[in-house]
């Protein structure tokens, strides 16, 4: 019985592929014959009938674009990329016009892993892998577009300890926004590994999606340096700061999207180095990270944040910045923004409460007073470790 209903069975499964495969040979009959109809039409078209159809086409085309960007913008799209690279004593920093940007940032005082010898500095950013966007909208336009797709008009200006970046972007005859990089060459590390950004603008308000907000996107890909993939992986991740320090915390390994107000501070964080963009007044983000699949990858994890900042017609400046440097529990404890304390140095694992205070109290200040005598690490941690002993022998006995 059961060989007669399997013979039914692949029976009707023959007839039913046939008729599937009948059907298919339909469609791309009728498929063909429709190309072929094109391609008749296509010839018979005489060189004059294409050329004007090709003119109608390209003027359609073109009040697109000027629909969608605005004439004085539309002229910013052409153009030609020209990094340039400014140095102060801790780090290079690569500026593009091409979007108004900072495209590399590499730190001065270290490398990255190698098999042999280690010669390449450490990049927090390397060019593709970053990308800072003002999100726009022309009036009239149902579609938005974005200032990293634009030509900006550099300016560069040396101050007496540092270096003034002004990259301007006309939106229209009476809008412009303008992005002023300020970096500082003065000798102190909590102060040089920090770029002031101030955004200027006029205008803006005609330009913007909702005209309460200005919307940024800040992303980036966390360029490998270590030479254990997983172990780096795991300590790469977004951290933030709410208003006044009250809470520093970090998104979760899956790195789940999350919408988050009144942050003082967005950091992109790897193993041993941090990338942050900091707030001078709150700012509301809608923050999220991806893994990359790949062990061998030249990179682990794609950072992306949605940033958005109160906006007022009356208000022409805001002021930001960005930290690019390690994360040494000494130099971020120092740097301070708009006159207070950042509280950068809560991305570094100090451990619970107790021993968080012990960390910071005790062991980093005798672990820095050693190492000012020229001491090797390893010297400096059995050091360490003979002092702890004898500190706890009497609980041990």
């Amino acid at each position: 019985g059961f060989g007669i209903y399997q013979v039914k069975t692949s029976e009707s499964q023959a007839e039913q592929q046939a008729k599937y495969e009948q059907a298919i040979k339909k469609q791309e009959a009728a498929k063909s014959a429709k190309l072929e109809e094109e391609r008749k039409a296509e010839a018979a078209l005489t060189a004059e009938m294409r050329a004007e159809r090709d003119s109608i086409n390209a003027a359609i085309a073109e009040l697109g674009r000027l629909n969608l960007h605005g004439e004085t913008l539309l002229a910013s799209l052409e153009g030609e990329s020209a990094p340039f690279t400014l140095e102060n004593d801790f780090i290079a920093v690569t500026f593009d016009n091409k979007g108004g940007i900072i495209s590399e940032v590499a730190l001065k005082g270290y490398t990255k892993y190698a098999d042999g010898e280690r010669t390449e500095l450490v990049n927090m950013m390397v060019p593709g892998s970053a990308a800072f966007n003002l999100k726009l909208k022309h009036e009239g336009s149902d579609k938005g577009v974005k200032s990293g797709d634009y030509y900006f008009v550099p300016q560069v200006e040396e101050l007496e300890k540092g270096y003034r970046v002004t990259m301007t972007l006309k939106l229209d005859p009476e809008a412009y926004v303008e992005y002023v990089y300020t970096m500082h060459n003065t000798g102190d590390a909590s102060r040089d590994y920090l770029v002031d950004f101030t955004l200027n603008q006029k205008g803006l308000e005609k330009w913007l999606e909702n005209p309460e907000k200005i919307a940024l996107n800040w992303s980036n890909k966390s360029v490998k340096n270590e030479r254990n993939f997983d172990i780096e992986s795991a300590a790469t991740t977004i951290a933030y700061c709410e208003h006044d320090g009250a809470n520093v915390d970090e998104l979760d390994a899956k790195g789940a999207k999350e919408k988050l107000s009144g942050l003082d501070w967005v950091a992109f964080k790897q193993q041993y180095f941090t990338s942050a963009f900091l707030a001078k007044s709150p700012i509301n983000g809608t923050l999220s990270f991806k893994t990359s699949n790949l062990r061998g990858a030249d990179y682990m994890k794609s950072f992306n944040a949605n940033i958005t900042i109160p906006y007022t017609t009356d208000k022409e400046s805001y002021a930001f910045a960005f930290y690019y440097g390690p994360n040494d529990f000494n130099i971020m404890n120092d740097v301070k923004f708009a006159g207070k304390e950042t509280h950068l140095e809560e991305v570094i694992p100090m451990g619970g409460w107790i021993i968080g205070w012990l960390n910071r109290f005790l062991t980093i200040p005798v672990f820095q007073w050693l190492k000012s005598y020229g001491l090797n690490f390893g010297l400096i941690i059995l050091i360490l470790t003979i002092m702890v002993k004898l500190l706890i022998l009497p609980l041990t006995y």
